[in-house]
């Protein structure tokens, strides 16, 4: 999940961040947003464009961005001894106090640092080769090959990327997720929706997951915490409530239309 993060007034007047673009910016701040307690974030341009910019197509400024903040200093780019992609915040402790940092959830370091021509090629191409050249789906926890280089890790992430493609709604349910809840694996999403999504279609998965995700109708309104598995396990009472309508048989608002502020 997303974290409460502090900007210093110093970033506005930052000699190299000052004369970047505010795209290139705002991407910082992003990251900054999407960091864990360590500073660190999957290196994927599709999941940063969908936090950042949720309905543009920014894919060439979250690519030309991340290659500047890289040459500029602000982030340190490369792969875990498990050879999975990741972003670290340089100076990580400068930008932001974290109490009590939770290490269980924490990416694993970098220890193979990777040029950033590496990360240009893809973008260049096609921006959909991102979803197979950043994989989101490995396991984001520290694993024993993160703690031991020079094992057998990369070894784990080419059977990876054998996996078969990304279905059509993984993405649309990807983005709404990191969107409105925080970050979440390709692999616990899919394993998540998928069943659903096979007995009842997307259109219906995806009307119960925005009334899940809302934070008037969702567990959010009550103070709860959301999570993919305890929606698919309690599927059908969010289902139930998105077919639920704004108006009774007299035009009178119901229940759920007061619970969206009187929406019609």
């Amino acid at each position: 999940m997303a974290r409460i993060r502090t900007i210093k007034p110093e970033f506005w007047s930052d000699e190299k961040m000052s004369p970047q673009s505010d795209e290139v910016r705002l991407l910082f701040l992003g990251l900054i947003s999407m960091a864990d307690d360590f500073g660190r974030l999957v290196d994927s341009g599709k999941q940063i464009e969908a936090f950042v910019w949720p309905y543009e197509d920014r894919s060439g400024v979250v690519r030309d961005g991340l290659v500047n903040l890289s040459r500029m200093g602000r982030i340190r780019r490369g792969k875990s001894a498990s050879g999975q992609p990741v972003i670290e915040i340089s100076n990580w402790s400068k930008h932001q106090r974290v109490d009590k940092p939770n290490r269980k959830a924490a990416l694993p370091e970098v220890v193979e640092v990777v040029d950033d021509t590496a990360f240009q090629e893809p973008f260049a191409n096609d921006s959909r080769i991102i979803r197979d050249s950043f994989r989101t789906d490995l396991d984001q926890r520290p694993t024993t090959n993160d703690q031991r280089p020079g094992s057998e890790g990369p070894a784990r992430a080419r059977g990876a990327r054998n996996r078969a493609p990304a279905p059509e709604w993984l993405e649309p349910a990807l983005a709404i997720w990191t969107q409105r809840v925080g970050h979440i694996t390709e692999t616990k999403l899919r394993r998540a929706l998928g069943p659903l999504v096979t007995k009842h279609g997307w259109a219906a998965v995806h009307a119960a997951l925005e009334v899940y995700v809302s934070p008037d109708e969702g567990p959010a309104a009550k103070g709860r915490d959301r999570r993919a598995d305890w929606f698919a396990a309690d599927f059908q009472r969010w289902h139930s409530v998105a077919l639920e309508p704004l108006q009774d048989a007299n035009g009178d608002l119901t229940p759920r239309a007061r619970r969206l502020g009187g929406a019609a």
